[in-house]
Formats: C-alpha cells, sequence, structure tokens
C-alpha cells in the first residue's frame, strides 16, 4: 500500500473503499471482451449472457470451466493465465482522467477527512501512475490486492482486510461496488456499500446495497457521507 504524506489535525476515523477496477475502470465489460475474443480463437461464441451466467462473480479458473464444460469443451489453466493478463494490461493501460466523476467524489471524501483506499488488483507502481490525480488528496491511498479474485468482484475477505488495512471499525467504511458479487462480500465483512452497475451488472440484485445509482456523479458523495455519520 502507498500512502500520501498529507495529514489533518485528526486522524480520520471514517473510511470508504472504492472498487476501482470495476467502478471506474470498466473492468467488467473488459474481462468479457478478453474472454469473449479467447474463446472465439478456440471456435467458442458467447454473449453477455454466457458471461454473466457463468463468470461474472466467481474465480476466474471455475467461471471458465464452467462454461467451456457448457460447450463440450475444458478450460486450462494457460488460458486463465492468458486473460488475466490481458485484464491487467489493459487495466493498466487506462490511465484516470483528471476531470473523471471519481476525481470529485475523492476530493469531497477527503475534505470531508475520510480515508479513501482505491482497490485494484494492479501492481503498485502501475496502480500509483494510473490513479495519479486522486493520490493528490490527503488520506487516498492504493490497496494493490494480489490474491486471486473474482472475475469483477473481491471476496469478502479482501473487503475486510482492506478496511483492517484502513484501520476502519466496523459500518464506518463504506464501500463502493459495481456488481452483485462484490456487493455481499463487502457486506459480509460488515461494510455498508453503495452500488453503481454498468451495462453487465444493471439487472443483478442488489438487495441490501444503502444505494444504488447509474453512476459516480453528485448523489454518490452525500450517500457516502450519509452512511458514515457524516454531516455534509
Amino acid at each position: 500500500m502507498s500512502k500520501n504524506d498529507g495529514q489533518t489535525d485528526r486522524d480520520p476515523f471514517q473510511g470508504c473503499i472504492i472498487e476501482m477496477d470495476s467502478v471506474v475502470l470498466n473492468g467488467i465489460q473488459r474481462i468479457y471482451t478478453i474472454i469473449k475474443t479467447e474463446l472465439s480463437k478456440l471456435g467458442v461464441a458467447i454473449d453477455e449472457g454466457h458471461f454473466a451466467r457463468y463468470c461474472l462473480g466467481v474465480h476466474l479458473e471455475t467461471g471458465l470451466n464452467r462454461l467451456l464444460v457448457s460447450f463440450g469443451r475444458r478450460s486450462t489453466p494457460e488460458l486463465a493465465q492468458t486473460i488475466r493478463a490481458a485484464y491487467l494490461d489493459q487495466l493498466g493501460a487506462a490511465p484516470l482522467d483528471a476531470d473523471h466523476p471519481v476525481v470529485a467524489l475523492v476530493k469531497g471524501l477527503s475534505e470531508h477527512n475520510v480515508r479513501v483506499a482505491l482497490l485494484t488488483r494492479l501492481a503498485v507502481e502501475t496502480a500509483e501512475a494510473c490513479f495519479a490525480p486522486l493520490l493528490a488528496f490527503k488520506h487516498v491511498s492504493t490497496l494493490c490486492e494480489s490474491q486471486a479474485a473474482y472475475a469483477g468482484a473481491f471476496p469478502w475477505d479482501v473487503w475486510r482486510r482492506a478496511a483492517l488495512t484502513l484501520n476502519m471499525t466496523d459500518r464506518l467504511c463504506v464501500a463502493v461496488v459495481a456488481g452483485a458479487a462484490s456487493c455481499k462480500s463487502a457486506m459480509a465483512a460488515s461494510m455498508p456499500v453503495v452500488a453503481i452497475p454498468n451495462e453487465l451488472t444493471d439487472f443483478q440484485d442488489f438487495t441490501g446495497a444503502i444505494a444504488c445509482f447509474d453512476s459516480l456523479e453528485k448523489p454518490v458523495l452525500p450517500a457516502i457521507l450519509q452512511a458514515l455519520r457524516i454531516q455534509a
């Protein structure tokens, strides 16, 4: 984890963890496209329905095997490795625009003395370069997770470890996610959730989330602050 050196008069005791890969870098769409492309090389044609049914929100190896079995085929470790490498390459090649809505969101959280973690599968150096506009704010850090993740999500122990790393107490740390798997995982880790579904997850059940929005625009910040019991 890399942290800013900025300090305030008091140490933040409230936090927000943003699932950067899926919420900001369009990771779910990216991994779907990569899987579709790699499987087409094997003569297997899939659509969004296949991806959602077999791959979305489960470990990549598990999802690929189930998907290919449905076509009478078998996956291989090499296939999963190729897809994962291409996915990380694409994420790292998509630096954050300074005018992206997440910049205003993180700026607002920082101004309210909220500690923010940028959760990602990217390596530390790549994440710091990609998220540079956000790391300029106080109390913002990258949280680079090397553990095998679900396709388009992180399991509950990652969310729990992230909250503990930020030294946040239960229910004083909000998770911002894009898919139902991360929503359920973060709630299982005792975290309130704000969901930002995309075109591949807007059909999913986000029951239990404190709020669900179409994008990271203005309503998201007040919802997070309310969950953290901060008066805007």
